[in-house]
């Protein structure tokens, strides 16, 4: 069996600041520093881990960083795990991609299963790559157990995937809060949903996204 933990990262500049970060790279805030050394405690003293996986952005990659220090391994980016790319929505605040991209914004707020951003990627496009990739590690990484820091859409674009969630269950599932655990199974060519946005570490520093976001 192999079992992989989703961290999504520590709360960020973009999360602090409400603008859309999509695949831009933006640096985790003070908030989001705390977090990141809270989760790396807890995978430390709790976990067990064989390879540590991360998207390509700074604010995954950092969250993570002190895990690969002290479990003296490498992390091995993959941009499969990286945030949806946000096309026109890239570094713009809620507000002005509301008054901009309104048909679209609303799709997104309303009915994620069936949106895409402006000039961007689609969520079923996210979902496609970032659980075939899933799958992909999964398969030949036989009896180890994986830690790979990802995003917020991802996360619940993986979940969506595994548990083949119509297109009502994905617009209700809300997202997993910053710097949480997901936990995931594999054997038997089958996936499974142990444990989604376990934070119990962060002792009141709790954070996420307002969930019509």
């Amino acid at each position: 069996m192999v079992t992989i933990y989703l961290v999504r990262h520590g709360y960020s500049v973009a999360n602090d600041q409400k603008f859309f970060a999509g695949s831009s790279d933006v640096k985790l805030s003070a908030i989001g520093e705390q977090q990141a050394q809270l989760v790396s405690d807890y995978i430390l003293n709790n976990l067990k881990i064989d390879k540590i996986y991360s998207s390509s952005l700074s604010r995954a990659y950092d969250t993570i960083s002190k895990v690969g220090e002290g479990f003296n391994l490498p992390i091995n980016k993959n941009t499969a795990f990286n945030e949806i790319y946000g096309g026109k929505w890239e570094m713009l605040t809620f507000e002005q991609i509301l008054s901009n991209y309104y048909n679209d914004f609303i799709c997104w707020k309303t009915n994620i299963y069936q949106s895409s951003c402006t000039g961007g990627e689609s969520f079923k496009e996210v979902m496609t790559r970032s659980f075939n990739e899933l799958k992909k590690i999964a398969q030949n990484n036989e009896d180890k157990n994986l830690l790979i820091a990802t995003h917020a859409g991802v996360i619940r674009a993986i979940i969506t995937s595994i548990k083949n969630l119509s297109a009502e269950e994905c617009n209700s599932l809300g997202w997993v809060s910053n710097a949480s655990l997901t936990t995931i199974t594999y054997e038997n060519e089958k996936f499974e949903i142990k444990q989604a946005s376990y934070d119990e570490y962060l002792n009141g520093l709790s954070t996420s996204l307002p969930k019509n976001i």
